[in-house]
């Protein structure tokens, strides 16, 4: 028995002359990953205490433009955004996802 964990579309064949599909849409635009990670932050931020808003808004000024993806300011806030969105619960969902479709290596 095999086991495994594969992340995107997927097509099994099997016979003799089977024919198929496999697409993949390829790596997101960095700077377009990060508008929809802001955009999910600031759905979140009513969500948030005063203190956790101004710490959502500290992380957000630390990503792009302003740095790349794998600085280590970019990197401590995306920890910090991961928290706060742990912390939100449901309203935080969107933004984990982002974080997740950021195209940067060994992204949370």
């Amino acid at each position: 028995m095999s086991s495994y964990i594969h992340f995107g579309d997927e097509v099994t064949h099997s016979g003799d002359h089977t024919v198929g599909e496999m697409t993949h849409a390829g790596p997101p635009d960095p700077q377009q990953a990060v508008r929809e990670l802001a955009a999910a932050a600031r759905t979140m931020r009513p969500e948030l205490t005063s203190t956790d808003g101004k710490v959502l808004d500290a992380c957000l000024a630390a990503l792009p433009p302003n740095r790349s993806l794998d600085a280590p300011q970019a990197q401590d806030a995306l920890t910090r955004l991961t928290g706060l969105a742990t912390t939100a619960g449901l309203p935080g969902t969107p933004v984990k996802q982002a974080i997740e479709n950021l195209p940067i290596p060994g992204t949370f």
